[in-house]
């Protein structure tokens, strides 16, 4: 599995890239088979700041699926309180969840409304045994029960590429 962040900012002083001399021609360019290389299913686990920053970043990983460990809706549940824009847009996030949850169960993918087929589901702590970071880390926190529901998912769907997308350096390094 893997951990994803926003693109990295480019500084003024970088150097433009050349263009290639001599591009490969179309005919000599190795060819893919259609199941070469290719994961059926991206799962994106969303840390509770991405969240945070942009309350309809549950609709933006376009066909993908989108999994929300329990711990980030509880952590949205204490941010909701304020006059901040992070209270702003978890009050938001928790309404376009709410209001996605109408006709569904949210421990079942369900669509995001995004136009494109995304889905949604809400993992619950304890859903598997796959959580490693009980035998790495002493504490059990946040972002380790976050980091347990990526583990999970890779387990319970194997042939899906989950994707931790986090602003949280340290829990990227995790």
């Amino acid at each position: 599995f893997m951990a994803a962040t926003s693109p990295p900012r480019t500084t003024g002083n970088t150097a433009p890239q050349k263009a290639n001399p001599s591009p490969t021609p179309a005919s000599t360019k190795k060819k893919s088979t259609p199941k070469e290389g290719r994961v059926k299913t991206k799962i994106f686990v969303l840390d509770t700041c991405v969240l945070l920053f942009d309350h309809t970043a549950l609709t933006n990983f376009e066909e993908n699926k989108v999994a929300l460990p329990i711990t980030v809706l509880e952590e949205l549940d204490r941010f909701k309180v304020g006059n901040e824009t992070k209270h702003f847009e978890a009050r938001a996030c928790i309404r376009i969840i709410d209001r996605l949850s109408r006709e569904h169960t949210l421990q079942d993918w369900i669509p995001v409304e995004n136009g494109l087929g995304g889905e949604l589901k809400i993992i619950m702590d304890g859903d598997c045994e796959a959580g490693a970071t009980k035998q790495v880390f002493v504490e059990s926190t946040n972002d380790h029960k976050i980091l347990d529901a990526a583990l999970c998912l890779q387990a319970n769907e194997p042939e899906a590429k989950v994707i931790l997308v986090s602003k949280d350096i340290n829990l990227r390094l995790k």
